[in-house]
């Protein structure tokens, strides 16, 4: 081509091509250092694979890549000085090939012979006709996958220009790779992708489907280019500061450290879109601290009541839209508190009870649990690391006689129930010192209780003996602090807690108006309501059968311990949630927003599941997912029948179990 070098774009194939420019580069680099070769100089390598000779600026490169890579490869082409920011994995891999080539006993004509083997199979696309990103789809649907970070950039990328490809990429995505960067991390991009894509569609996509679930929520989407990729960008500024602790506001950022010592990164995705809300002025700053202190209680003390932690990517991926923006705070406690079985957040008397006998010390949040009741209140915060773990009653099974005697004649039992307890625990800078003493001495010693600054030793310096009661009335203050610490959402309601909720005062008709505005989706949810008095007799079921409102646009329809039914409206848009059978729906017709097990207990060897979709007049239901719909009814009612009456039936409301199974709307 005359007047200058052709540029193409590589749409698969980069990471191949870059390897074999460094594998040339470190061979050329050998040769001229003294590598033993007759046929290849360094030279050579240079004018055919690494330079345009006869170009200048960009164009002398014949492989141009992205910003800190580009810049990388360009300074080891040309013999200069690596900069402290230089890429990793171009200097490791460049690295790498340099010491193999010097050890492996090949001489430099070999490996050279061995790279000419190599074959290349080139497609030229037209930008008019062909469609890059479905080819670069199909390519890569065989091969190595590229993360799924990469297929969501070429996505957005490709089918643009030159010149608009590198607005976006240095305006957006590579300010938000140079925000995610971390050395902890590897695949940090990847994790926020996920976590961005959740935040979106209010479900979990699978670790291998979030660039194809990307792809479905853009279409859907009525953005620009510009528009999706600057929101992505966004997002991930906020993901950097949870992540990677990059909040600027000091308050804000020691909430966020306590999360993140807590490895609660599965609350990010909910936690995405409220920091949006912060950013935007739809909450205040006090209302954020609230809300991130409020997952922190939720997820503590379910963790110190042993709850499984398996159900709560679900409970965060859908939580944000079961939050009423014209009532933000109380819709948020009312969601959570009102949350059930797997799900619940322990009120004060179960977390009280487990906290007390819990094995704190072998958990890996002692060091936090300590900290946050020393800090508790105090501006004077102290820093975890300065201290060690200290067992008051000491570890050693053969207690000296200074201890047997304070403990007890049952001073092994109390040694097995209490040891690791909150109780027995505190914090001190001479563990070494304080080790195996009888209490007086800890207490007294240079460096004892009674020296210690520390408010977690401020009882202890008190005392003169350390026995079972002292470790009980010491566990009883800790467990009024915890409980102040990490405490539990007060709903700002006519009721005094969500057990004792008496029936909302409502309005029918605004009710209905509220989650059905349109006439329509109103007699389709009849429908659906009518379909269980058909296969089940009202009459039968009433003693075990609830269909209530909680005052956030959400009506559900319990049968024994199951909800059966639920429609919940948010700002545009009805989500619908079935009791599943899913031994008989075994098909993938209907995408489901999320899903819950059902509770083994009643469930038998059945699989019951609650399933979330989105829903209208206009959702045609497949054949199977009715029956299995209709089959966990029937099981519901099985299981449920003999019971006197449903824990839920304090929450029915006749009046609108009448409008829903009438047939006019008035």
């Amino acid at each position: 081509m005359i007047g200058g070098v052709p540029q193409l774009l590589v749409i698969d194939g980069q990471q191949r091509l870059t390897t074999i420019m460094l594998l040339l580069a470190a061979l050329g680099n050998h040769i001229k250092e003294g590598g033993d070769s007759s046929e290849i100089t360094r030279d050579k390598i240079n004018d055919y694979y690494l330079f345009n000779s006869h170009e200048k600026g960009e164009m002398r490169y014949k492989l141009i890549l992205t910003q800190t890579d580009k810049n990388t490869l360009n300074r080891l082409l040309d013999g200069k000085e690596l900069l402290d920011d230089s890429s990793i994995r171009i200097t490791v891999n460049y690295e790498f090939f340099k010491s193999h080539i010097k050890k492996c006993g090949l001489n430099s004509d070999s490996i050279f012979r061995g790279i000419e083997r190599l074959f290349i199979v080139e497609i030229s696309l037209d930008r008019t006709s062909d469609d890059p990103q479905l080819i670069f789809e199909s390519l890569n649907s065989t091969g190595m996958d590229l993360s799924q970070a990469d297929l969501i950039r070429n996505y957005i990328l490709m089918g643009l220009k030159k010149e608009e490809q590198e607005v976006l990429y240095n305006d957006y995505w590579y300010p938000m790779e140079q925000i995610l960067a971390s050395n902890e991390y590897d695949n940090l991009l990847d994790m926020f992708i996920r976590d961005y894509v959740t935040a979106k569609i209010g479900r979990i996509p699978n670790i291998n489907e979030i660039y194809f679930a990307f792809k479905t929520y853009v279409t859907k989407q009525n953005l620009s280019i510009k528009e999706i990729i600057s929101d992505v960008y966004k997002f991930s500024k906020y993901y950097a500061r949870m992540a990677l602790l990059k909040e600027e506001d000091k308050d804000i950022r020691n909430v966020i450290e306590d999360i993140n010592e807590l490895e609660m990164y599965v609350s990010y995705p909910f936690l995405l879109s409220v920091y949006d809300d912060y950013s935007n002025g739809v909450i205040s700053k006090d209302n954020f601290l609230d809300i991130l202190k409020m997952i922190e209680s939720y997820v503590f003390r379910r963790y110190v009541c042993g709850i499984p932690t398996n159900s709560l990517n679900k409970t965060f991926a859908t939580l944000y839209r079961e939050i009423d923006k014209n009532n933000y705070m109380e819709s948020l406690k009312f969601e959570l508190l009102s949350k059930d079985s797997y799900r619940r957040f322990p009120r004060d008397e179960e977390f009280s009870k487990e906290y007390l006998v819990k094995d704190i010390y072998h958990t890996r949040n002692c060091g936090y649990i300590l900290r946050k009741l020393e800090n508790f209140n105090h501006k004077e915060k102290i820093t975890l690391s300065d201290y060690t773990i200290e067992h008051v009653m000491p570890q050693n099974k053969d207690l000296s006689e200074e201890w047997q005697r304070e403990l007890g004649q049952n001073w092994k039992d109390i040694q097995a129930k209490y040891l690791h307890t909150i109780g027995n625990l505190t914090l001190t800078r001479y563990n070494p010192e304080l080790s195996d003493s009888p209490f007086i001495k800890k207490r007294d010693m240079e460096g004892g209780f009674n020296k210690s600054h520390l408010i977690l030793n401020h009882k202890l310096a008190e005392l003169d003996h350390w026995d079972e009661k002292e470790i009980l009335e010491r566990a009883n203050e800790l467990l009024n602090i915890a409980l102040d610490v990490w405490k539990l959402p007060i709903v700002n309601r006519t009721v005094s807690a969500i057990e004792d909720v008496k029936l909302l005062d409502i309005d029918v008709n605004n009710v209905v108006q509220q989650v059905f505005p349109l006439e329509e989706d109103y007699i389709a949810a009849q429908s659906l309501i009518r379909d269980i008095f058909i296969i089940i007799d009202h009459e039968k079921v009433k003693h075990i059968l609830t269909i209530s409102y909680n005052g956030y646009n959400k009506i559900s329809i319990d049968l024994g311990q199951w909800l059966i039914l639920q429609f919940v409206r948010y700002s545009d848009s009805i989500h619908a949630g079935f009791c599943i059978n899913f031994d008989i729906y075994d098909e993938d017709t209907i995408e489901f927003l999320s899903t819950y097990d059902f509770s083994s207990k009643y469930s038998g060897n059945k699989k019951i599941k609650n399933v979330w979709i989105p829903w209208s007049h206009k959702t045609a239901l497949p054949q199977k997912f009715v029956e299995a719909w209709h089959d966990a009814i029937l099981v519901a009612y099985q299981k449920f029948k003999d019971w006197e009456s449903s824990p839920y039936r304090k929450y029915n409301q006749p009046a609108l179990v009448e409008a829903l199974i009438k047939n006019d709307k008035t």
